[in-house]
């Protein structure tokens, strides 16, 4: 798995722990609407930020955290994982970090969707600049909303979509240069990390 989805899962998980001691386990049970509209605020606060103060590196790994587990919930919410057939293994530079399944499981998934552009592209989104990322990202979202809010049954292409946000998220950090904060921080102490009733 590449490293860009990893540093960025790490983050991932250590906002999960934020809404854990603060909301405790409410997240888990948001609205589908509620988390639809979070994914274009926290698109909205990316744009903001890549343009106005693009060395608040902060705020731009936050941003882009935050928008990557809202697709990881509403990947979960529809029940659409595993309809790809791929698991969590039990070893990798991210399974063995302590991070909830959840978010393993897209990490799965955006790295299955990062495989195909591989074998046709190669690397060629590095080369994009970032306003070319947050268009595309929001053509995406529109994507997933239309897939939740129609409760289609294709969880295939709903998948798709929900790693496809979370890749842009990937994506946006990686050119900003914000997923070097993440780069040397250690795993969560698995004691430490609450259990969840997605897992």
């Amino acid at each position: 798995m590449r490293p860009e989805i990893v540093r960025l899962a790490l983050m991932q998980e250590r906002r999960f722990r934020v809404h854990d001691k603060t909301r405790g386990l409410g997240w888990q049970t948001a609205d589908s609407e509620e988390l639809l509209w979070g994914s274009f605020r926290h698109l909205n606060t990316l744009n903001a930020a890549c343009e106005v103060s693009p060395g608040d590196l902060a705020t731009i790994l936050t941003s882009a955290a935050d928008l990557a587990n809202i697709a990881v919930l509403l990947a979960r919410n529809a029940g659409a994982y595993g309809v790809t057939g791929l698991s969590v293994p039990s070893s990798g530079p991210l399974f063995e970090a302590s991070v909830r399944s959840e978010i393993a499981q897209l990490a799965l998934e955006q790295e299955r969707r990062f495989q195909r552009h591989d074998a046709t592209k190669g690397d060629s989104w590095k080369a994009r600049s970032i306003e070319w990322i947050l268009i595309d990202g929001y053509r995406v979202a529109d994507r997933l909303a239309g897939y939740v809010r129609e409760g289609s049954q294709d969880l295939h292409a709903l998948l798709d979509a929900a790693a496809d946000l979370a890749n842009y998220a990937v994506m946006i950090s990686h050119q900003c240069g914000a997923l070097e904060l993440v780069a040397s921080l250690e795993p969560c102490p698995e004691s430490e990390r609450p259990e969840t009733s997605g897992e």
